[in-house]
């Protein structure tokens, strides 16, 4: 069934070749502002019962309130020329471009999303991209500092719109001067062109986009030569700690999905860096006998698991006999056995205190073998 998302009419003029320049002669001349009551009367002269009142509450919803640019062909030659869009299917950027839009001037400096919220939240429930020009700072923040500052083809608030997390990993805020340059696309118009099975592949595509995406970021974030990343396990080797940030890989895991299956072959072990995670029973997808945590307020070994598994083997994958759910949106360390290995060799004492949580985490499931 074809999207009820109008697509761009691609018998437009032919686009000129400087975006740049159409985007300020739209900004100056042809960015106009949605007509509330205008627009009320000319949906309801095509809609009926339910849909006729759910596009009046729509439109009297002041976070629906938006300078259009009115030249159709601006906001597809956008979204093709964007990084974060290309390699995607013609007809998506299609049904995408009607729907990019140009957001009311806020306060100048400005908080676009916070981090931890809810999408529904305070008129976030977008995709924010900004425009192909150097006019633009984007900084991002985590835990109340700047952790990344982007400019033009740039995309934020993507964790949440293309189902990475539930809630979003990182706060943002536009700096003075760059308001004018933020667009949006509504969230839910997003995924409902998402789920359809033309653009399943580009569901794909964009979610896997968005997870490298948060995952380059803190990676570059961690590897910073004075950044001091805290590490319960090991607060007093600086050293250790910067080499197994190098070591580990990075995954980014929504509330509900599991991190390792019953039964499951695996050779690595995990640290739940942000977040909260629960160790199943097994045969169970409900009943939980241990919460992995990083958080102050927990042990300093309850955010590893599956270093049995890992120091074990090192070789041989292992079969972990108990699930592991993530009961929020999830940040995960994992450590492979080469990489463990490394460690090993320049650092055997630090490497020495996962050896005393395994063995911890072995005194907590014999009673569970019996």
């Amino acid at each position: 069934m074809e999207s009820d998302i109008p697509a761009v009419n691609t018998r437009a003029p032919t686009v000129p070749e400087s975006l740049s320049s159409l985007i300020v002669e739209s900004f100056r001349g042809r960015a106009v502002v949605l007509p509330h009551k205008v627009t009320t009367a000319r949906r309801r002269s095509s809609l009926k019962g339910n849909q006729r009142k759910e596009a009046g509450d729509k439109i009297r919803d002041p976070a629906t309130r938006f300078h259009r640019l009115d030249d159709p062909q601006v906001r597809l030659y956008f979204l093709q020329q964007h990084p974060f869009f290309q390699d995607l299917s013609t007809s998506l950027r299609e049904r995408l471009a009607p729907q990019l839009v140009h957001p009311s001037c806020p306060p100048d400096p400005v908080t676009v999303v916070e981090q931890n919220a809810e999408p529904e939240t305070n008129g976030m429930d977008y995709l924010f991209v900004t425009p192909p020009d150097g006019h633009t700072t984007l900084e991002l923040t985590f835990d109340g500092r700047r952790i990344s500052t982007l400019s033009g083809n740039a995309v934020f608030g993507q964790e949440v719109v293309f189902g990475v997390t539930k809630r979003f990993i990182f706060g943002s805020r536009l700096t003075t001067g760059s308001v004018n340059s933020l667009w949006v696309i509504p969230r839910k118009v997003v995924q409902k062109l998402l789920q359809k099975d033309a653009h399943r592949g580009d569901a794909r595509v964009l979610k896997q986009r968005a997870q490298d995406d948060i995952v380059s970021i803190l990676k570059t974030f961690y590897s910073e030569p004075t950044r001091i990343v805290p590490i319960r396990l090991f607060d007093a080797h600086t050293a250790f700690k910067e080499a197994l940030v190098e070591e580990v890989d990075i995954q980014i895991l929504s509330a509900g999905n599991i991190i390792c299956k019953e039964f499951e072959l695996q050779d690595w072990a995990f640290c739940v860096w942000r977040g909260e995670a629960d160790v199943l029973d097994s045969g169970s997808s409900t009943s939980s006998f241990l919460r992995l945590s990083h958080t102050k307020g927990a042990q300093a070994w309850a955010a590893w698991w599956c270093l049995i598994e890992l120091l074990g083997t090192q070789i041989t994958p292992h079969i972990s006999r108990h699930p592991v759910k993530a009961v929020t949106d999830c940040i995960i360390w994992k450590l492979a056995p080469a990489n463990l290995r490394r460690l090993q060799k320049a650092f055997p004492a630090e490497c020495r205190m996962l050896e005393k949580v395994a063995m911890y985490h072995a005194s907590l499931l014999k009673p569970k073998a019996m």
